[in-house]
């Protein structure tokens, strides 16, 4: 597989497509993953875009010491896109390992974070050469890899909306990121049909939508990121 088609499966899970301006002081969100998260959970998603080959993804969740190990993997035409991060209780990122794999090649992107410091270690190793990158932390920062996760775990509901900044390990950069609940409505994908919450996600001048299920464990149904589409297909 081609690096460029396995880049194009990658942009599915980055939110941030540019730094945004941040405002002095955010209000600090307040999730729960406790009520939306599982054990062990496992979900699997198929995922289409207009002129690629279909892929697969599967996202999941697992208790670790005091807080959570989340993953994702994306696999399409041989090439994989597999992310590790570790979260305290309340989702508040201490790492993340993120590796692309290709025919012929790979890199990896790592983040290490120290939040007594406000600082966050980037690591990027591309070509056999290792770069390493300090950044300073904004205030009511995430991990972009996390985003599946945060979002479930947000008190959701009509006209719900909140701000927060999502650090980004492949692009080195921290954005902005509006959440806003716009309705919810019945959406039918491969896994069945489902009430969901339809939550616009606003980063730069990038807008996508996904479609969150209402009923706990408030499943990621679908994700529409402007160009692929990520749809649940099963799981547990």
């Amino acid at each position: 597989m081609r690096r460029t088609a396995l880049l194009g499966l990658c942009v599915l899970v980055l939110i941030a497509a540019g730094c945004a301006g941040m405002p002095a002081a955010l209000e600090m969100l307040d999730p729960s993953p406790g009520v939306a998260l599982r054990d062990s959970e496992r979900f699997e998603y198929a995922i289409t875009e207009p002129g690629r080959e279909p892929a697969r993804g599967t996202i999941s969740a697992a208790r670790k010491d005091n807080g959570w190990v989340l993953e994702q993997r994306y696999e399409a035409g041989g090439g994989v896109d597999h992310t590790t991060s570790t979260v305290n209780e309340a989702l508040r990122p201490a790492s993340t390992a993120r590796t692309l794999e290709w025919a012929g090649g790979g890199e990896t992107h790592g983040l290490e974070y120290r939040p007594a410091d406000k600082r966050v270690m980037s690591t990027r190793t591309k070509n056999g050469k290792t770069d390493t990158r300090e950044l300073k932390l904004r205030d009511n920062a995430y991990d972009n890899e996390s985003a599946f996760w945060l979002w479930r775990s947000l008190p959701l509901a009509e006209g719900y909306t909140a701000r927060y900044v999502s650090v980004n390990a492949y692009e080195r950069s921290q954005s902005l990121v509006t959440l806003t609940v716009i309705g919810h409505a019945e959406v039918t994908v491969p896994a069945g049909t489902f009430d969901a919450w339809r939550v616009l996600v606003v980063s730069g001048r990038a807008a996508r939508t996904a479609w969150i299920e209402v009923a706990p464990p408030h499943r990621l149904v679908q994700w529409d990121n402007g160009g692929a589409v990520m749809q649940l297909t099963g799981g547990r």
